[in-house]
């Protein structure tokens, strides 16, 4: 936690781009190693392993999709920042006026890695 804490300030400096590419590359590490991941939920909280299986793909194509929708937040009377693209900065605002039903926010994830895989 005091990591997450000390790299909050950073990270809200992050280009709102770049933010969607991390998260995509999380998304695709979960599901390339999702043997291990379901196995945790398995082991962790008696899930059947079909079921885990399909949780661990589907917890990588929301991450992808909550992505996507971070960089494309639109909503009335909302400002659609321009580091939402790759290769501007957070110096220009352009005011948007179509409603999406979907409400966004960005959080901090901690990926932590099993604590068996350190031994």
């Amino acid at each position: 936690m005091e990591l997450a804490k000390s790299a909050e300030k950073a990270w809200a400096r992050t280009p709102l781009w770049k933010i969607a590419e991390l998260l995509h590359k999380a998304a695709a590490i979960l599901k390339e190693h999702k043997a291990p991941n379901a196995e945790c939920l398995v082991k962790e909280i008696a899930k059947l392993a079909k079921d885990a299986f399909s949780e661990v793909v589907r917890s990588g194509d929301l991450i992808s999709y909550t992505a996507e929708e971070g960089v494309r937040i639109l909503g009335e009377g909302k400002f659609l920042v321009s580091d939402s693209f790759p290769g501007n900065e957070r110096t220009k605002y352009c005011l948007t006026s179509k409603v999406y039903l979907h409400f966004y926010y960005f959080s901090v994830m901690v990926l932590l890695k099993n604590e068996q895989e350190k031994h």
